[in-house]
């Protein structure tokens, strides 16, 4: 029988103590405190309210997180090889490309080039999964569990199918192992990626600053100059709506949005209805998990 540190850390109710993940405690008191201050500052209404909280949608989204933090720690950690191997994969592959490669120093230039390529090479890699879960006829049905929410929390970005996570647990360790492996072609294995809270410092900048408010109430919105470079929390909520599924892709950079004309800008006293068509929302946790087609589609 599991202690109670060991059921704690299965449900991933220990989140808010692991540095590196979105629920690490400075990046939910840096968003209640963002939040505070721009909900006082705009004048909305309360994005801390029981209704929303405790909204069926959100008590949802708390199963699910631990459902999912379970596979997580069962079923990814047994069929998807650790980092290092993806690492010794990409080495091979540049070796064979390019042959041997003397080796240069690892110097400080060398490991910013090295934290910098893997933020937009992961940022780059996850508009495109993320914007093929939307068109594919074959992606969608295990994405459409996320739009289902109708009240957004933190916890929301964990609103996803076990078979997305998976998608999403090769992306990151492709992408990683590409680019680490490269950098170790010609640097050798001297390199360093520079980290802030657990997480490479871009990533951990941008949660400092308000990344668990994209799933929130509460529409934080940039000034429309800088939503062409970065992703607003309001942009990612118009994302959350019926009538912006198709916009606003990006996870931290707005720029592959404005590349691949994807980008809708937001303004402060947007309105936003969560969730898809309203014949959707009756639809229950367990036909959505096991993909089965929508009742009002089979009957349409």
């Amino acid at each position: 029988m599991p202690t109670v540190t060991e059921a704690i850390h299965w449900l991933g109710l220990d989140f808010p103590a692991t540095a590196g993940n979105r629920l690490y405690w400075p990046f939910l008191v840096s968003a209640l405190i963002l939040g505070l201050a721009y909900q006082h500052w705009r004048g909305l209404p309360d994005f801390m309210t029981k209704a929303i909280w405790w909204h069926p949608s959100a008590r949802q989204d708390y199963a699910l997180f631990m459902l999912l933090n379970i596979f997580k720690l069962s079923v990814l950690t047994a069929i998807l090889p650790e980092i290092g191997q993806f690492i010794l994969w990409g080495l091979i592959l540049w070796q064979d490309w390019f042959g041997y490669q003397s080796k240069q120093p690892a110097s400080i230039g060398v490991n910013i080039s090295f934290t910098l390529s893997l933020f937009v090479a992961s940022d780059f890699s996850r508009y495109w999964l993320h914007r093929w879960m939307h068109v594919s006829r074959w992606l969608w049905p295990i994405h459409r569990l996320h739009h289902t929410a109708q009240a957004l929390t933190p916890i929301t970005f964990y609103r996803i199918h076990p078979l997305e996570s998976l998608l999403f647990g090769v992306r990151y360790a492709l992408v990683t192992g590409l680019v680490t492996s490269a950098y170790m072609h010609w640097f050798g294995f001297g390199l360093q990626a520079h980290q802030w809270l657990g997480s490479l410092i871009f990533v951990g900048l941008a949660n400092v600053l308000g990344s668990n408010l994209r799933h929130s109430q509460l529409p934080l919105c940039y000034w429309p100059w800088l939503q062409h470079w970065l992703i607003s929390p309001a942009q990612h909520q118009w994302h959350h709506t019926v009538d912006g599924d198709q916009r606003n892709f990006g996870s931290i950079l707005a720029l592959w949005d404005r590349l691949f004309g994807s980008l809708h800008n937001t303004s402060y006293d947007n309105h936003f209805q969560f969730g898809l068509e309203p014949e959707q929302k009756s639809e229950s946790l367990l036909r959505q998990l096991l993909l089965l087609e929508p009742k009002a589609n089979r009957h349409s």
